[in-house]
């Protein structure tokens, strides 16, 4: 009988150390900066507005949390840049990994670029020039 209250407490405590599904907002939000950040990079048109994650995360009651894990997991899938193992969060860093993943297709599409647009409604992006 105590062998099994100790599963049951083990159990219990393996689901509170499971971090919590994201939250539509954050899920957007992830998609929204990797995505803008991704044509920044690869677009030559486009510029990021400053400080445009943290006045959209705000916006959208993201938390500084999200937003670190985010930077941290784009930074672990680019080559020879350092990242702090300490703010990952396994969800975020899932997330990211799948619009990576959408973003390269895109990429070999030849068509990532024609996201701007949708990045420069959104506040993230910006013509350059402009």
């Amino acid at each position: 009988m105590k062998r099994l209250g100790f599963a049951v407490v083990g159990l219990a405590l393996l689901g509170i150390a499971r971090a919590a599904p994201l939250a539509d907002e954050e899920a957007q939000f992830i998609s929204q900066e990797i995505g803008s950040a991704t044509v920044y990079a690869d677009c030559p048109d486009y510029e990021m507005v400053p400080n445009a994650a943290e006045t959209i995360g705000d916006r959208m009651g993201v938390g500084e949390n999200i937003r670190a894990a985010v930077m941290a997991a784009y930074a672990q899938t680019l080559d020879n840049q350092p990242f702090n193992r300490a703010y990952l969060i396994p969800e975020v860093t899932r997330r990211v990994n799948m619009v990576m993943s959408v973003l390269e297709q895109r990429r070999q599409q030849n068509n990532l670029c024609g996201l701007g647009p949708a990045y420069t409604k959104r506040g993230w992006l910006r013509l350059k020039g402009g």
